[in-house]
Order: structure tokens, then sequence, then C-alpha cells
């Protein structure tokens, strides 16, 4: 089912890629932004991956499946700033999660034709157009830190990552998924989010190449990710190694 997906995945990439140049955008009731190509890929998404099986996307999360034994968890655009900005710092996000437990993840970033996938337990891998997959494993030297460009809260994010190690450097990076990638190729050490702007569909799919590829992901003590919350009340730290939760 791997490859059926990827393919999936590949052609939203192409529809998304294909209408950079002609969108409309409009404001969420919560703020974000939203344009119609997020509406497209998402109901292109929605419409192959449901032939195996339910979808909830961010465009269109629907309660009654989260009873569902096997969802797909979607952000047809994750990076949606970069997007309408005609930048290349997006992708689109899907991750299949299973009693609750994300099984399979993919984080596609169609500009470069990067296709990031791991499957629970199989490790992470990162495939090039249609070039040989490179297994993922992230750096063990801890001192690359990445941020959201339009971060408000630097200057903290700094002090918690500080609590790991003495951090060297600092770069930037539209959307969460783009920004783990990073790390999961060892192109960062550290991400710490504190805005708690996110959604489960931006965390899911990262979360498992990340864990795959070596790395962790920290909430805030007594978050529980769950699909019957789709918003991520929490900041988060995703770090290259297993280290003492800096949240704490």
């Amino acid at each position: 089912m791997i490859e059926e997906i990827k393919k999936i995945i590949t052609e939203a990439g192409n529809i998304a890629f294909s209408l950079q140049e002609n969108f409309t955008k409009q404001t969420k009731k919560d703020g974000s932004l939203v344009t119609s190509a997020d509406i497209a890929v998402s109901s292109y998404l929605e419409k192959e991956l449901s032939k195996y099986h339910p979808v909830l996307s961010e465009e269109n999360y629907s309660p009654s499946l989260i009873s569902e034994n096997k969802v797909f968890v979607v952000d047809p655009i994750d990076g949606t700033i970069s997007y309408s900005k005609k930048q290349d710092s997006w992708a689109i996000l899907v991750a299949l999660v299973e009693n609750g437990e994300t099984v399979m993840s993919f984080v596609y970033q169609p500009k470069y034709q990067k296709m990031f996938y791991a499957e629970k337990g199989k490790g992470s891998y990162l495939q090039i157009e249609q070039g040989t997959p490179v297994r993922l494993k992230t750096n063990n030297q801890l001192q690359k830190l990445v941020l959201s460009p339009n971060s408000k809260k630097e200057e903290a994010s700094q002090k918690i990552a500080s609590k790991i190690c003495e951090i060297k450097e600092t770069s930037y990076q539209f959307g969460a998924g783009l920004k783990m990638m990073k790390i999961a190729q060892g192109e960062s050490d550290i991400y710490v989010s504190l805005d708690k702007k996110c959604g489960v569909w931006d965390i899911l799919a990262p979360k498992l190449v990340l864990e795959e590829a070596g790395g962790s992901l920290y909430f805030e003590p007594g978050f529980n990710l769950s699909l019957s919350s789709p918003h991520v009340n929490s900041g988060f730290v995703a770090t290259a190694i297993k280290s003492l939760n800096p949240l704490t």
C-alpha cells in the first residue's frame, strides 16, 4: 500500500504546484490562512485515500470518523503562508492512524519531489524523484536549532533549547513538518514550538518519520496527542535524540 499512497500524494503535489500561480485565499475562524489550493488538494486526497480508509483532513475534520479503527489524517498543505508567498517551504502530510497509533506516514515536498516516509518499527526513508530510498538517521551532535521565521517567542524557544545543549546555529523554516524533516535527515537538531497553533494533522506524520529516524517529540506534562482533540494546545520540542523533556 505504501507505493500506492506515494502515487496519490505525488499527484496531490502536482495539483498544488499547478495552482500556486493562481489561487484565492481567505482567513478561517481560528485566524489561520486557507487557500483554494488547500481545498483542492484536500478534496483529491479525501477522494483517493478513502478507497483504503476514511480520511480526516484539516479542511474537513469530521468527528464522526474518530471511532474508526483506521483513518488517514491529512494536512493538504503544511506551510500555507509559504505556499501563498509562492515559496517552496510547504509540504503535504499524510498519517495512517490505527487504534490511536500512527503506523505509517508521509511528508512530501513537491517543489523538490522529496518523499519522506516511515512505517512503524521499519525505519524512515527519503526518496527524491524516482530515486532509490535512503534510510534516515538523526544527528547526535545537538547544536543546530530550527524555528519558524514568524515566531513571536524566539527568545523563550532559545532558552528551552539551551536546556538540552549549547546552540551554535539557528535556521528558519516554514511548516512544522519540514522543520521535523530537517532533524530527521540530520540538517538540524532541535525544533521548539511554543505558539500552540498546530493541529494533529501538523504533527502525526512528521512525528513518526522523526521517531523512526532516531529522534523524539516532547509535549508539555499532562498533554496527550489525540484525534478527539484536533488542536494541539501544548508547546512541543522535537529533538534528534532521546533526552529529558525540556518542557518540564
